[in-house]
Protein backbone atom coordinates (compact mmCIF):
# COMPACT_ATOMS: atom_id res chain seq x y z
CA UNK A 1 0.00 0.00 0.00
CA UNK A 2 2.30 2.40 0.74
CA UNK A 3 4.73 1.61 -2.49
CA UNK A 4 1.63 2.75 -4.52
CA UNK A 5 1.58 5.97 -2.51
CA UNK A 6 5.30 6.40 -3.16
CA UNK A 7 4.63 6.60 -6.48
CA UNK A 8 1.91 9.22 -6.49
CA UNK A 9 4.01 11.40 -4.69
CA UNK A 10 5.97 14.07 -6.55
CA UNK A 11 9.56 13.94 -6.80
CA UNK A 12 10.40 16.53 -4.30
CA UNK A 13 7.95 14.63 -1.48
CA UNK A 14 9.11 11.48 -2.49
CA UNK A 15 12.75 12.68 -1.59
CA UNK A 16 11.81 14.25 1.49
CA UNK A 17 10.26 10.25 2.50
CA UNK A 18 14.12 8.93 2.04
CA UNK A 19 15.64 11.45 3.81
CA UNK A 20 12.94 10.97 6.47
CA UNK A 21 13.30 7.64 6.74
CA UNK A 22 17.19 7.33 6.66
CA UNK A 23 17.12 10.14 9.85
CA UNK A 24 14.24 8.24 11.73
CA UNK A 25 16.49 4.78 11.24
CA UNK A 26 19.49 6.66 12.97
CA UNK A 27 17.10 7.79 15.55
CA UNK A 28 15.72 4.18 15.95
CA UNK A 29 19.15 3.24 16.10
CA UNK A 30 19.87 5.43 19.12
CA UNK A 31 17.03 4.16 21.05
CA UNK A 32 17.43 0.73 20.24
CA UNK A 33 20.83 0.94 21.82
CA UNK A 34 19.71 3.18 24.87
CA UNK A 35 16.73 0.92 25.90
CA UNK A 36 18.26 -2.37 24.50
CA UNK A 37 15.98 -3.23 22.33
CA UNK A 38 16.12 -6.14 19.82
CA UNK A 39 13.90 -4.21 17.28
CA UNK A 40 13.49 -0.61 15.82
CA UNK A 41 10.35 1.55 17.44
CA UNK A 42 8.76 1.70 14.12
CA UNK A 43 8.63 -0.31 11.09
CA UNK A 44 10.12 1.06 7.87
CA UNK A 45 6.71 1.13 6.72
CA UNK A 46 5.24 3.02 9.60
CA UNK A 47 8.05 5.83 8.49
CA UNK A 48 7.41 6.53 5.52
CA UNK A 49 3.51 7.21 6.12
CA UNK A 50 4.93 9.30 8.86
CA UNK A 51 6.93 11.29 6.29
CA UNK A 52 3.94 11.36 3.25
CA UNK A 53 1.22 12.46 5.41
CA UNK A 54 3.30 14.80 8.27
CA UNK A 55 1.90 13.50 11.06
CA UNK A 56 1.74 16.82 13.92
CA UNK A 57 0.42 15.32 16.97
CA UNK A 58 0.15 12.08 18.35
CA UNK A 59 -3.12 11.84 18.25
CA UNK A 60 -2.37 11.52 14.03
CA UNK A 61 0.58 9.60 14.41
CA UNK A 62 -1.49 6.82 16.32
CA UNK A 63 -4.19 6.87 13.36
CA UNK A 64 -1.21 5.27 11.31
CA UNK A 65 -1.93 1.97 10.56
CA UNK A 66 0.32 -0.59 12.02
CA UNK A 67 1.65 1.73 14.96
CA UNK A 68 2.05 0.63 18.52
CA UNK A 69 0.29 3.05 20.92
CA UNK A 70 2.55 2.52 23.47
CA UNK A 71 5.96 3.40 21.89
CA UNK A 72 4.13 5.74 20.01
CA UNK A 73 3.64 7.49 23.76
CA UNK A 74 7.06 6.46 24.42
CA UNK A 75 8.82 8.13 21.36
CA UNK A 76 6.24 9.75 19.83
CA UNK A 77 7.92 13.54 20.60
CA UNK A 78 11.42 12.43 19.04
CA UNK A 79 9.79 11.35 16.14
CA UNK A 80 6.80 14.27 15.57
CA UNK A 81 10.24 16.51 15.88
CA UNK A 82 11.55 14.68 12.80
CA UNK A 83 8.12 14.79 11.03
CA UNK A 84 8.48 18.53 11.71
CA UNK A 85 11.97 18.78 10.53
CA UNK A 86 10.88 16.93 7.61
CA UNK A 87 7.39 19.12 6.50
CA UNK A 88 9.77 22.27 6.80
CA UNK A 89 11.93 20.72 4.44
CA UNK A 90 9.68 20.25 2.17
CA UNK A 91 7.53 23.24 2.06
CA UNK A 92 11.01 25.15 1.54
CA UNK A 93 11.77 22.73 -1.24
CA UNK A 94 8.71 22.99 -3.09
CA UNK A 95 8.48 27.27 -2.66
CA UNK A 96 12.20 26.87 -4.39
CA UNK A 97 10.69 25.10 -7.31
CA UNK A 98 8.00 27.37 -7.67
CA UNK A 99 10.38 30.84 -7.36
CA UNK A 100 7.92 31.87 -4.73
CA UNK A 101 8.37 34.65 -1.79
CA UNK A 102 8.75 32.58 1.39
CA UNK A 103 5.72 33.40 3.93
CA UNK A 104 5.79 32.92 7.70
CA UNK A 105 2.12 32.51 7.44
CA UNK A 106 2.72 29.48 4.62
CA UNK A 107 0.45 31.18 2.74
CA UNK A 108 1.42 32.17 -1.23
CA UNK A 109 2.90 35.56 -1.41
CA UNK A 110 1.64 37.83 -4.81
CA UNK A 111 4.51 40.35 -5.21
CA UNK A 112 3.28 43.64 -6.79
CA UNK A 113 6.06 46.17 -8.17
CA UNK A 114 6.53 48.85 -10.48
CA UNK A 115 9.92 48.61 -12.02
CA UNK A 116 9.02 52.12 -12.74
CA UNK A 117 9.07 53.08 -9.07
CA UNK A 118 12.15 51.35 -8.23
CA UNK A 119 14.18 52.43 -10.87
CA UNK A 120 12.85 56.58 -9.34
CA UNK A 121 13.75 55.64 -6.40
CA UNK A 122 17.23 54.23 -6.90
CA UNK A 123 18.46 57.17 -9.30
CA UNK A 124 16.75 59.69 -5.87
CA UNK A 125 19.38 58.06 -3.62
CA UNK A 126 22.65 58.26 -6.02
CA UNK A 127 22.36 62.08 -6.03
CA UNK A 128 22.36 62.07 -2.22
CA UNK A 129 25.94 62.75 -0.98
CA UNK A 130 26.97 60.86 1.98
CA UNK A 131 28.33 62.32 4.76
CA UNK A 132 31.92 59.79 5.26
CA UNK A 133 32.27 60.96 8.94
CA UNK A 134 28.66 59.55 10.05
CA UNK A 135 29.00 57.15 12.02
CA UNK A 136 26.48 54.78 13.88
CA UNK A 137 26.36 52.64 17.73
CA UNK A 138 25.44 49.49 15.89
CA UNK A 139 28.14 49.22 13.18
CA UNK A 140 31.01 50.43 15.07
CA UNK A 141 33.46 48.49 16.87
CA UNK A 142 34.92 51.16 19.82
CA UNK A 143 38.25 49.97 18.88
CA UNK A 144 37.84 51.00 15.24
CA UNK A 145 36.99 54.21 16.56
CA UNK A 146 39.66 54.27 18.88
CA UNK A 147 42.33 53.86 15.81
CA UNK A 148 40.65 56.20 13.54
CA UNK A 149 40.89 58.79 16.13
CA UNK A 150 44.75 58.34 16.73
CA UNK A 151 44.99 57.85 12.84
CA UNK A 152 43.18 61.33 12.18
CA UNK A 153 45.73 63.11 15.00
CA UNK A 154 48.56 61.61 13.41
CA UNK A 155 47.74 63.14 10.07
CA UNK A 156 46.59 66.25 11.61
CA UNK A 157 49.92 66.42 12.94
CA UNK A 158 51.64 65.94 10.18
CA UNK A 159 49.74 68.47 8.47
CA UNK A 160 51.02 71.22 11.07
CA UNK A 161 54.87 70.68 10.83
Amino acid sequence: MTDSKLERLNPIHRHIVEDFVDNAKKQSHDIMVRMDLKQQPFSDSVLREMAINFPQSEEELLSIDGINAERVRLHGRRFLKLIQEAYKNYEAMMMAQEDRPVDPNHENVVEISDDDADSQSSQEFSDVEFDETETSQYFVDPNVTDFNTRSMLKENSWLRC
